[in-house]
This record gives C-alpha cells, structure tokens and sequence, in this order.
C-alpha cells in the first residue's frame, strides 16, 4: 500500500500517552526543580537576614562595651592625673589590656592631638601628635566633636603587626569641655574579637562599610588582601546601590556584584552592615540538593524511554504484523487480494499516462481438491507454497504474482505489449506446473487452467479487469484444463447467462418451473412399449425453455442438483404409481443420477422411502449413470444395487471407464451413445463398434439399450444385431406423463 506522511495525529493511542506522562513528569520536575530552588533562595535569604541582625547585634555589643570601658577609663585616668603624670596611669591601662584582650592598645591624647600615653611604648619615648596622622586627624577631631565613641577607618599597626580599628572618646569636665581623648585600638586578629567569632557558611561575606566608603571590617579576607580592601575606598557604585536601598520602604533582600545581598544602617556609628553569599555558592547548594531528584528523574525517564522505545518497537512490529497479515498471504508470502487490487489499480494510472496496456493472469490448479483428499490439507498447502515459489522465479522485477485464495493465483504484468508477450509467460508456467512436485518423499503432479484479460480493452477499473479473467479462465476450465483462455466479449456475455441460469434455477423448484418428459422405450423383439426415460425440462417465465444440456451443469457446479435429483426421481415414482394402477403390465422407468446424487450417503434410503411410499417394486425402476460417475464413486453402488434397483450405464463407450468396472460393480444395462446408433448405417465401422456393445452386453448377460433411433434401417440393423431395447424419435419423442397413458393405451394395449 502507498505510505502516508506520518504526523501527530496519527499517532497511535500509546504514543500519546507516553508523550503525556512524558510532559507531565518533565512539568513535575520543572515544579519541584522551581519549588526546591525556591526554597534554597528563601532559606539563604533567612540565613543572610539572620546574619544581618546577629552582626547588628555583635556590632552593637562591641561599639556599647568599649564605648563604656573607655569613658570609665577615661574618667579614671582623669581622677588620678594622668595626663600631668602619664605614669601614675600606665599600671591602670596594662591591667585594663589583661583584662580586655580583644583590645590591640590604648592611649590617652591631649585635646590638641598630642599622645601622652600610649600602652606598650615605654616612658622617655616620644610619642606622636594625632593630628599629624593622616589615618587618625579626621576620628580624632570628630571625637571631640560628639559626645560619644567614634570609629576610625581600619589600619595596620606595625609595633603590634596587627591590622586595627581605632575607638576614641573625648572625655568632657563638669562642664562638658573636652580635656582629654581616650584612645584604642580592636585587634582585628585577635580570636576573642566578637566579630571573628561569627563564622558565615561559605559563600557567605560578612562587611561593615564606613560612611566615607572605606570597609570597617570585612570576614572572610585573606591577610595578603586587607591593604588593598581597607587602605582604598569601596566601590563608588557598590556604595551608592547600598545609599540606595536603604532609602527604601522595603529593604529586603537585593543583588551586589552577583551576590545576594542583605544590609542595614546603623547611623548611631555611621556604619552599614553589607552580609552577601555569591550565587555560585547558592547554585553549588541548589545541585547539591537536586542531585538525588535529578539521578531519579533521569532513571525514571531513562526507564520510561527505554520502555516506550521496547514497547514502541513491539507494537511497531505488531502493527506491522497486523499490515503484513492484512496484506500477504500467510501460506505462501504472496500479496493477497488486497495488495494486489491496490498495485493493480497503481499500475493501471500508470499506464493510463503513458497509454500502455497491463496483462493480468487468473491461474487455478486443476483437481486440486482431489489431491487434498488424497494427500491431505497438509501436502496440499506444501504444494501451494512450491508454486507459488515457482511462479515468483519466473516473473519479472516489475511484475506481481499474488494469491487470492484457496488455489488461485494472480500475475499482474505491466507493460505487455501483447498477446504473444504474455504467451511466453504463459508457456514458462505450464513449464513449471509440468515439472513434479516433491512433497514428503512423493511426486504430484499437477496442472493449471489460466484466463487472461488486458487492460485497458477488457476493463478500466480493477474489479472488471479481474471479472474479465476470471471469465476467461471459466472458459479454460470449461474447455477441459491444462489450458489457457483470452477473454473476449463473447465469454462474458456466456458468463452473464450462466449468471442469469443459476440465480433463475435457484427459484425453479419454488416456482414449479421443472417439469418432467417422458420418452418410451420399446422391446425391438415384440415392438411393445416395457419403459420410459424421465426426462426432465425447465420452462422459465423469464428466460424461456431451457435444454437440460445447458442447466444441468450449472446445476452440477451449484450444488442445485441434489434437490432437483431428489424431485425428479420423487415426481417419477408418483407417476410411475399412477401408471401402475391404470397399466398391467411390466413397465420400467428410468431416471437420471448424477455423479453427487451417488456420492450421497442418504441415496438408497431416500429411493427405498419414495419405493415404499408409493407402493413401488424395486425393479420398476432403473438409475442411470455416466461412466465417469463410475470411475469416480462406482463403490456407492452396491447399496443401490442391493435393493433390488436397476443400474445402467448411459451413454457408453463415450467416457473413461474400463471394462473391469462392469465386472467390478453391479452394473445391470449398457446405454448405447447416440452419436453411435446415428451412423450406423452410413458407417460400417460404427456399426461394428455397435454390434460389439451389443455382443459385450450380451457375453456379461446385461441389457442393452439403444438411444436415439430415428430411422428404419436403424432399427432393422440393432434388431438384427440382437439389441433388446430401444428408444428415440422413432417411437416418440419426449411426451408428458397424460400424453404417455394415452399412447399406452391406443398403441400398445
């Protein structure tokens, strides 16, 4: 069959439903793949927030205590006089320092910058003026400028090879003038700082920038990074995105630099607190915890595919099974009807454009149902696969051999020419066909009868074309087989009548169409009427009267003939009992039987039944059989026999039997033919062969029956040559049974 573009909508029913579950798992990954990244986001989030508020917190801690540790030293420096005697104060700060270790140093300055103490410098060493160092001038002078602690911007001090943040608080008289600074320094590196006790998870940075821009504290930073964080200022744009955000109402959680960020102001210090964790982290954290879901994704989808591809392959085959079996025959491989009507109707646009002609070839063994009741169902389908081997080995590329059913082949041949093309195809069969068959260690042999029709004479279309050689090949067979037939108009028109007999004869018997005739037959020694021959005949309303010689055979093939059998032989009895009753003396009819009347098992019962319901002796009546009915079920005859009926062989010396079969079965009359008794006297050697019949029948003790007398000297040469019993024109012709009475009664009474 043609193949068609193959879309969406054709899938089949299973596609669809694993492309749907396929989607809804990948949207179901998708949900939780967002939904877990979600939850990651807002998790960091909370962690960042959570850091914000605990460095808040610590902030606050750390700016409160020392704040109140250096007011009170400061007060206290200032009670014993330590700025006019710096020793009585330096025992006060060194117990100061053991107590606070988180503290870098402190020092005590005089309002106009000048140090006049400062922890681990010994006395008599100079000490600096505030005001000349640039990294103190501007948180000195803001410490005198407020009341409370100030930060200066972080530095790194070489006597304690630490980096530092400087506190300073003006310390004020009861008049609220500053009279002194106290100085000190938070070690950055010192593990009891409250800063360096926050460890952020990693990813995450924890920073304090000042308000003019320079980082105050920044954790996690490597040692060899601190100069170039804390000596130079934060990013302009970094500074303005945190100036920014604290500007607005809802101050949640925003982005620095790739970073999630969180932030908050503390303006009693001036500072911003900046906690940030870099997207990479939160993105390692996000496969971390999708690793698991997306390994069980992609199993589950790996399995899936890989079920639905096996699957998919399985049903794949079987839909190509199924197309295969809808298609092909499974006995022989061969394109079925199906597929060939459809190559046919292909081949036949084709040729249509290109104005060829198409031969086809309708091929039937011959008795092949005989070597099936023979060898068996079995060797039977093995010879059909043989030949159908054969045949596809001797037809072209472009040609199609198919078989349609039973033993029916059709070749489809593009492209022929002619009929002499075909002829060589045809000969290259019967080659084939002629060749033996080896089945099962045995030879069959078997022939074949061919019809044969062109397109485009014999038909347009696919079913005419196939009309038309199955026609020609009724006629092969009708010409005896092993034979091949061209079709031709005539041949359809004889199909057409036997199409018309055989629906008409179906109706016959309901409709009292068939009708019985009756022919006497005469005693040649005493001219006396001893018999007659039922004869049956049909008068259709439709088509006429029609000759037994025309729907006798189309009944045969029917299987009609077994009910028109049975009310011939039916309507014979009753007559032949009506005949009784108005005539003495012995009287003898025959009826005809065909070969399937004999092969029914119920035969003799049945005649037994009409002989007893019509009060009929057993030798009343006689069968008439064809030789070849003989050769074919001479052994159903012995029941026949056994009741006492006459059996006659009609027509003989015209079929296939042997002599040995009238020995063999209970045969009681020898018809003689009528194309032998009709030149009796013109020809001496039918005449012989007459007299021989005769003589055989007589040496076997059998009666002989001579049809067709038409003349005189006819009946003078079979009365001379000793037959006992004769019928034809002569005597009468066929008459009706009321026609049959009266002439017994006026010329034989």
């Amino acid at each position: 069959m043609h193949r068609t573009r193959h879309n969406f909508f054709q899938n089949s029913p299973f596609e669809l439903l694993f492309g749907f579950l396929l989607l809804l798992l990948i949207a179901g990954f998708a949900v939780y793949a967002y939904n877990t990244w979600n939850h990651i986001h807002e998790t960091a989030e909370a962690k960042l927030q959570f850091m914000d508020r605990l460095l808040i917190q610590t902030n606050r801690e750390i700016f409160i205590h020392h704040e109140s540790m250096l007011h009170l030293l400061g007060e206290r420096l200032q009670e014993i006089g330590a700025m006019e005697a710096p020793g009585k104060g330096r025992k006060l700060i060194e117990q100061m320092l053991r107590l606070n270790p988180s503290m870098a140093g402190f020092g005590l300055a005089r309002t106009d910058g000048q140090m006049v103490l400062i922890s681990h410098v010994p006395p008599g060493v100079p000490l600096p003026n505030l005001l000349h160092n640039p990294n103190a001038d501007s948180s000195f002078g803001l410490a005198l400028e407020n009341e409370g602690m100030v930060t200066g911007r972080t530095y790194y001090q070489p006597l304690l090879n630490s980096w530092i943040v400087p506190l300073r608080i003006a310390i004020r008289d009861a008049n609220n003038t500053a009279s002194m600074v106290m100085a000190s320094g938070l070690d950055m590196d010192s593990p009891t700082t409250t800063w360096n006790v926050l460890k952020p998870e990693p990813g995450t940075t924890l920073r304090i920038l000042r308000k003019d821009g320079y980082w105050q504290y920044m954790s996690p930073l490597a040692v060899k990074d601190r100069e170039a964080v804390y000596n130079q200022p934060a990013n302009p744009g970094d500074v303005r995105l945190l100036k920014r955000q604290h500007q607005r109402a809802n101050r949640r959680t925003f982005y620095i630099n790739d970073s999630l960020a969180v932030s908050s102001w503390l303006p009693r210090w001036n500072i911003y607190t900046l906690i940030t964790r870099d997207n990479r982290a939160i993105a390692t954290e996000y496969r971390k915890a999708m690793l698991l879901p997306m390994m069980i994704f992609l199993v589950i989808t790996a399995s899936g595919y890989t079920f639905y591809r096996v699957s998919a392959r399985q049903q794949r085959d079987y839909e190509q099974k199924l197309i295969h079996q809808a298609q092909y025959d499974d006995l022989t491989g061969l394109p079925n009807r199906l597929l060939v009507m459809d190559r046919l109707n292909h081949a036949m646009n084709i040729a249509k454009r290109k104005k060829e002609n198409i031969a086809l070839a309708f091929i039937d063994l011959d008795m092949f149902k005989r070597i099936n009741d023979s060898f068996g169902h079995i060797t039977g389908d093995e010879l059909l696969r043989q030949f159908a081997q054969r045949l596809s080995k001797i037809l072209r590329s472009g040609d199609t051999v198919s078989r349609l059913g039973g033993d029916e082949f059709l070749i489809l041949l593009p492209g022929a020419r002619n009929a002499a093309t075909v002829e060589m195809v045809i000969k290259k069969i019967y080659q084939l066909s002629q060749q033996p068959f080896t089945i099962n260690n045995c030879e069959i042999y078997t022939t074949c009868s061919i019809g044969l029709s062109f397109y485009p004479d014999d038909g347009q279309a696919p079913p005419d074309l196939l009309k038309a050689a199955d026609t020609a090949l009724y006629k092969a067979k009708d010409k005896g087989r092993n034979t091949h037939c061209f079709y031709s108009e005539q041949m359809n028109q004889e199909a057409h009548r036997r199409m018309q007999l055989e629906s008409a004869l179906r109706h016959a018997l309901e409709k009292n169409e068939l009708y019985l005739l009756y022919q006497p037959q005469i005693d040649l020694e005493s001219s006396r009427c001893c018999g007659c021959e039922a004869l049956i005949r049909w008068r259709s309303p439709e088509l006429g009267e029609i000759t037994p010689l025309e729907f006798i055979p189309v009944a045969e093939e029917t299987g009609l003939i077994n009910k028109i059998g049975q009310f011939v032989l039916e309507q014979a009895c009753k007559d032949l009992n009506h005949l009784k009753q108005q005539w003495s003396e012995t009287f003898r009819m025959a009826v005809n039987v065909s070969s399937l009347q004999i092969r029914s098992p119920g035969l003799s019962d049945y005649i037994e039944t009409l002989l007893t319901d019509y009060d009929l002796s057993s030798k009343a009546l006689e069968l008439e059989i064809t030789e070849n009915s003989i050769v074919e079920h001479g052994e159903n005859l012995d029941s026949l026999r056994a009741l006492g009926l006459y059996i006659a062989i009609d027509d003989f010396g015209t079929g296939f039997s042997s002599l040995s079969y009238l020995q063999r079965f209970p045969i009681t009359t020898l018809k003689i033919d009528r194309a032998f008794v009709k030149n009796i006297a013109s020809s001496p050697s039918e005449a012989k062969l007459v007299r021989g019949i005769i003589n055989l029948g007589q040496s076997l003790e059998l009666d002989t029956i001579a049809e067709g007398i038409e003349t005189k000297e006819q009946l003078d040469y079979l009365r001379q040559a000793g037959c006992q019993i004769g019928q034809g024109f002569y005597f009468s012709r066929p008459i009706p049974f009321a026609a049959l009475l009266s002439q017994l009664r006026h010329n034989y009474s």
